[in-house]
């Protein structure tokens, strides 16, 4: 429910075409931007509640096995806000799986070859290193910091520099961009960022599920 849904894939006219299911609304580097104009950020509870719904879809994915039970080991890679939609009527659906690897398919992604956005990459993705689903847990703890935080996680003046602040992996504290998000809220962010990937959270669903208990506890009288 969290994935919008594909159609259709095709080709025209020796052009491609992908037609996927309609999403009533803006996507979250839109509402970055808007929030950033006004110089607010998204409230602790509803980026937590965000989080948990992209978490579900990436689970879903990720647990995903063939006609014989095999794991298919799909990683979506490029986890990042144009990829996150948000519809007017309070969906979250994650699109583009379109360099999602999967061990499935006949043409594995050549060593060194980088895919996806550098400032949501992990740290092993960025180095051009052998990933697992655990780097697109990375790339949605980047997404929370920075709808906290009301700004990016890694700048730079380039490319480069992005990349290798990513590879270094190393993610200034929330509590010093945003003074109001909740201890326990920036503990479960900074653990999703954690540089090794055996130091993350495991699965999307557990990061998914400690969001949803940080929400259920602050509705807590």
């Amino acid at each position: 429910r969290c994935i919008a849904r594909t159609h259709e894939l095709g080709q025209v006219d020796g052009t491609h075409f992908m037609a996927m299911a309609y999403v009533g609304g803006v996507d979250l580097l839109a509402l970055q931007n808007r929030l950033r104009k006004r110089g607010r950020s998204l409230p602790p509870a509803l980026a937590a509640w965000v989080g948990s719904e992209v978490c579900a879809g990436l689970d879903y994915a990720h647990r995903r096995r063939d006609e014989q039970g095999r794991p298919l080991e799909i990683i979506h890679r490029d986890i990042s806000p144009q990829n996150v939609l948000v519809s007017y009527a309070g969906e979250v659906k994650i699109i583009d799986f379109g360099i999602a690897k999967a061990r499935a398919r006949s043409a594995e992604t050549r060593a060194g070859v980088l895919k996806g956005k550098f400032g949501y990459m992990s740290p092993e993705q960025a180095r051009g290193q052998s990933i697992d689903h655990r780097s697109d847990i990375f790339a949605v703890g980047a997404l929370l910091w920075e709808l906290l935080a009301g700004a990016r996680l890694f700048e730079g003046g380039s490319d480069y520099e992005i990349l290798d602040k990513v590879r270094n992996g190393v993610v200034p504290k929330l509590n010093t961009r945003a003074r109001d998000v909740p201890s326990g809220l920036a503990k479960i962010v900074h653990r999703a960022l954690a540089r090794r990937p055996d130091d993350r959270f495991p699965w999307a669903s557990e990061l998914g599920s400690a969001l949803a208990d940080f929400n259920a506890r602050q509705r807590e009288p």
